[in-house]
């Protein structure tokens, strides 16, 4: 992922040279908005532009990897089927969880993952807070990371379908 962002890193660069130059212009990355950035003959611009194109051969490569994992994983391949989860999501969640059965329900997940709000109690006096962040990273990070609504809004034993025997866990 991180080479993802030093890509788009690079770009958001190109971007702001450009609007240093007075340029406001949406620019595509394909042949012919290359073209049009190298004809600018700007040195800082034809730097990153040659980070973008040296950055684009891992990614790609790394992605066909990552895709062809998605699709030979059983468990990736189902979570693949709920709204708003990918490839990369999905084997991010069948390597970070491993096996589901350990979970009691299905309330345990977004607590192992961390995004859970916190809570203090005293007495009659219960106050919620921002989320604990003190889950599992990875679960945390990729999943704060992706757009969700639906799926953190969906039914929790959806997110269980994938469990090995394929039954649908329920909350304790």
């Amino acid at each position: 992922m991180s080479t993802v962002w030093k890509r788009t890193d690079f770009k958001n660069k190109i971007k702001a040279d450009l609007a240093k130059q007075g340029i406001r212009k949406k620019v595509s990355y394909n042949g012919e908005g290359m073209e049009w950035l190298r004809s600018l003959e700007t040195d800082s611009i034809n730097d990153y532009l040659d980070m973008v194109e040296a950055l684009n051969d891992p990614i790609e490569r790394i992605t066909k990897e990552i895709k062809k994992e998605a699709r030979a994983t059983e468990e990736a391949k189902l979570l693949m089927t709920i709204p708003g989860i990918g490839f990369v999501w999905s084997l991010t969640l069948t390597t970070e969880l491993g096996d589901v059965e350990r979970f009691f329900g299905p309330n345990e997940v977004p607590a192992y993952a961390g995004i859970v709000p916190s809570t203090e109690q005293s007495g009659s006096k219960e106050v919620h807070g921002s989320i604990t962040k003190e889950g599992n990273i990875h679960v945390d990070f990729s999943g704060c990371r992706t757009p969700l609504p639906d799926f953190i809004h969906m039914t929790p034993p959806y997110i269980f379908f994938w469990a090995s025997d394929k039954k649908v866990l329920t909350a304790s």
